[in-house]
């Protein structure tokens, strides 16, 4: 009797309990989960900032003056040196070379130019066969004393006097470079597309030394970069290492990687910039996102920032200047590699617009910077502020990056070099 009274009350109270959420008795499983679940939510609501795509401190005013620097240009008189058009132009990076007031450059032939202040040819040379002139050869074009360095995209290299013209001699390599090159003294430095780097005797072109890495399958579509400091060379090879040896016996000094070892297998789509030697310490940059300064002497990391371009940095006192992929203006502490303030310089471009337009190049002028776009554009932006003050349409097609020569500003479109004052 008695176990039967237990289980009856038993009955009652499992009957006035239920599972409903009323009674609390059978809820607090289920209202831990929706806390952490509203805890989930709350979490969301943080977004993470991307330093490429927004500005920062943009009214931080700072005084920024290279000393250095030229003068602001007017823009008031445009001329220009013709010469046959290039093809692809917009996939190589053309490099002027001046000779006092003159402009050395090459043509869709492989023809070598020499222009006076007023765009006449002074003379006109080319050291190719028929056969060679269908390919289109690409020419890099390097100042060496009073004679001028032409290497090519057909792996052939030669020494031409800069007076004349006049070929001294002409080698060829087994593969073509592609990297910057380098002079120092009487000898000359490049990476060749076996990830090979080589120096070559200026006197005979005869090769003196190679520091031999890991072949690649594809190179990078930009040129590689090299920097000369002292007795050492340093580059960045197809791998995306970089690499110091010493100058006379290409012995290995150090190597650091800026890649991880994942991102290796597709380092052709990385594309470096051009090295800016200050101090002890080498600036650049990627289009992986990645900006660092690295010391000279051991090959450590400083520091790194998450800045995404290819274009050469540039020191005034204390800070770097560099503009991104997108058109933002970077001023970042050289020493602790502090972002100080971001503006972006296409602002005055309509948003639909701003996404064609590409940055090319800068130059530093005393208190503004000089910037050419693929669509033709050349902004003019304050130092002190970060704003674009003036947008001129040079052209409608894609400019390099600008040139600077006694106090005359350059850039080179695919059928002409054009010339403001």
């Amino acid at each position: 009797m008695t176990k039967l009274l237990i289980l009856l009350v038993f009955l009652i109270i499992l009957n006035h309990c239920s599972f409903d959420t009323r009674s609390g008795i059978w809820t607090q499983e289920k209202k831990i989960d929706e806390i952490e679940e509203k805890k989930i939510d709350t979490k969301k609501l943080f977004k993470k900032i991307n330093v490429n795509n927004e500005e920062l401190n943009p009214d931080l005013r700072i005084e920024l003056i290279n000393n250095f620097g030229f003068n602001e240009f007017k823009v008031e008189k445009i001329s220009k040196y013709k010469f046959k058009k290039i093809k692809y132009f917009d996939q190589f990076e053309p490099e002027l070379v001046f000779y006092n007031e003159d402009v050395i450059f090459f043509d869709k032939d492989g023809s070598i130019i020499r222009f006076d202040d007023n765009s006449n040819i002074i003379w006109k040379v080319n050291y190719y066969s028929k056969r060679e002139k269908k390919i289109r050869p690409i020419l890099k074009i390097s100042k060496y004393k009073d004679k001028l360095l032409i290497t090519d995209s057909l792996a052939q290299f030669y020494l031409i006097e800069i007076n004349s013209g006049e070929l001294i001699w002409k080698s060829d390599h087994e593969t073509t470079f592609v990297s910057e090159i380098k002079i120092d003294k009487d000898m000359f430095y490049a990476l060749d597309a076996n990830n090979s780097f080589n120096s070559f005797s200026l006197e005979n072109g005869k090769k003196v030394w190679s520091f031999n890495s890991e072949k690649v399958l594809i190179n990078s579509q930009k040129q590689t970069p090299i920097i000369l400091n002292d007795n050492l060379v340093t580059f960045i090879n197809s791998k995306s290492e970089m690499i110091t040896l010493d100058k006379k016996s290409g012995d290995l000094i150090w190597l650091t990687s800026t890649i991880t070892f994942n991102e290796t297998f597709q380092s052709y789509l990385i594309k470096n910039s051009n090295l800016y030697l200050e101090n002890k310490n080498i600036y650049f940059s990627n289009n992986n996102n990645k900006f660092f300064s690295v010391n000279s002497e051991k090959g450590f990391i400083n520091w790194t920032q998450n800045i995404n371009s290819s274009l050469k940095p540039f020191i005034i006192n204390d800070f770097v200047l560099t503009v991104s992929t997108n058109g933002y203006l970077y001023i970042i502490n050289k020493n602790s590699g502090e972002i100080i303030r971001i503006t972006n310089i296409l602002k005055g471009f309509k948003f639909k617009k701003r996404k064609t337009i590409n940055i090319n190049g800068f130059v530093v002028a005393k208190k503004q910077m000089y910037i050419s776009t693929n669509k033709g554009h050349l902004i003019v932006v304050n130092l002190e502020n970060g704003l674009e003050e003036k947008v001129f349409r040079i052209s409608r097609d894609n400019l390099s990056k600008p040139y600077i020569n006694n106090d005359r500003l350059y850039l080179i479109k695919d059928d002409s070099i054009i010339k403001l004052k």
